[in-house]
């Protein structure tokens, strides 16, 4: 099972989150090796592997107050996340969907996100509705917008400023705004898949829209919380490689626990 998942991981990079997967699949050398340079043996069990990556490598709290890690392991550990598919851009395979859904973020990856849906739009790719999954996340007065006070409205800012056909324009968001999850004090993109099924949406299929190095993880999320009827594919800009190694590495564990059996 463990080198299914992993093979899972690897097919990424080119096939998109694949669930044919055989007996005979191998563990992949990217993987290995990141294992091996955190010095965690891959012949123990998936349960114990991923408890070990995550002991290793998971912080809690927002990403800009990690404790910095790996540092002295960048210079490897970068080419072998960008063989996985961490940074490279995700385009949508599909030409329709019932819901473009766009998760929430600091304003910077919003802006990416919803510059992103314009292009893939302009690709010819359509959907019926857009979706925003966000929350009640009080702003970073310098880094967004300091008259504001909520990613919410901030978000319908970036959408209502950002240029797009007017077909697309005409496609009011509709906005999920999470409560903040248990412990936190912030939605997190697991409470507003709750928040958001809590509203009885139609099923139909979601174009997601995340941002690189994020793409995966919050597939695997939404992938594990959404019901069947709500096919997922998560798409996004590419970008992520100058971030610190503590947050990529964070994101390799969260994206590895919610790739888990256990959590689907």
């Amino acid at each position: 099972m463990f080198k299914m998942l992993l093979l899972s991981i690897l097919l990424f990079c080119s096939f998109g989150f694949s669930s044919q997967l055989s007996p005979e699949c191998k563990l992949s050398p990217p993987l290995i090796t990141i294992f091996e340079t955190l010095e965690i043996s891959t012949d123990a069990p998936l349960e114990t592997l991923i408890a070990q990556l995550k002991e290793k490598c998971h912080q809690t709290g927002d990403r800009w107050n990690f404790t910095n890690r790996f540092e002295d392991k960048r210079d490897k550990l970068i080419p072998l996340l960008e063989e996985l598919g961490f940074f490279q851009a995700v385009h949508a395979k599909n030409s329709h969907y019932s819901y473009a859904v766009v998760l929430g973020a600091l304003r910077s990856s919003v802006q990416k996100r919803i510059d992103f849906l314009v292009e893939e739009w302009q690709r010819g790719i359509r959907f019926d509705k857009v979706v925003f999954l966000t929350g009640k996340r009080e702003l970073r007065p310098i880094e967004e917008c300091p008259d504001l006070q909520s990613e919410t409205e901030m978000m319908m800012r970036v959408w209502n400023q950002t240029e797009m056909p007017e077909a697309l324009k005409n496609l009011t968001p509709i906005i999920v705004d999470s409560r903040p999850a248990p412990g936190r004090d912030r939605a997190t993109t697991e409470s507003t898949v709750y928040a958001w099924l809590e509203l009885s949406p139609n099923p139909g299929s979601c174009l997601v829209f995340s941002s690189q190095p994020y793409v995966s993880y919050q597939d695997a999320i939404l992938r594990a919380r959404m019901p069947k009827t709500f096919p997922i594919e998560t798409i996004g800009a590419e970008g992520g490689r100058s971030l610190p190694t503590s947050v990529l590495m964070d994101n390799l564990a969260k994206w590895l626990e919610w790739s888990a059996p256990s959590q689907n």
